[in-house]
């Protein structure tokens, strides 16, 4: 109930601009947190502080079985992460589209991880960040049909 009215409060304010500010920069606002995380990751994958131990243990889920060191992967999804979330801006080399995909398959993958390490609700942060980046496709596309007609 609460995340339609949401859903439809944003709807009307990029269909009609009320608001003075459009959805999508709301929800690319909302996106951008991951830059932060993306940050902390770089920080642990160079060695600048410690690796907490959660995101280690949730990384190891998927770099185990094909043995991948952690610091390194660490240091590249956290460098990707803050180029996917300067690409949602149109700043950067990384195009939006790869930025997007990335950026999704990153919450997917922290879902799967925190869902194996710490249980179900450790896996809805990444999910509604998930919901987050589809509602911007949504409303980006919206905009892009409102520009052809």
């Amino acid at each position: 109930p609460k995340i339609l009215f949401v859903f439809g409060f944003l709807y009307q304010t990029q269909i009609d601009n009320t608001m003075g500010i459009e959805a999508t920069t709301v929800l690319r606002g909302l996106a951008s947190g991951s830059v932060l995380a993306g940050t902390g990751m770089l920080a642990m994958g160079l060695g600048v502080i410690d690796i907490d131990p959660t995101m280690g243990s949730v990384a190891n889920v998927f770099l185990e079985p094909v043995g991948l060191p952690l610091n390194p992967f660490l240091a590249v999804l956290g460098s990707c992460k803050i180029l996917g979330v300067l690409s949602l801006w149109n700043v950067g080399p990384m195009p939006k589209s790869l930025g997007m995909i990335g950026l999704a398959m990153s919450a997917l993958c922290g879902a799967a991880g925190h869902y194996v390490v710490e249980g179900g609700a450790a896996a809805i942060p990444p999910i509604v960040y998930l919901g987050i980046l589809g509602l911007l496709v949504f409303f980006e596309s919206k905009k892009a049909d409102q520009k052809i007609e």
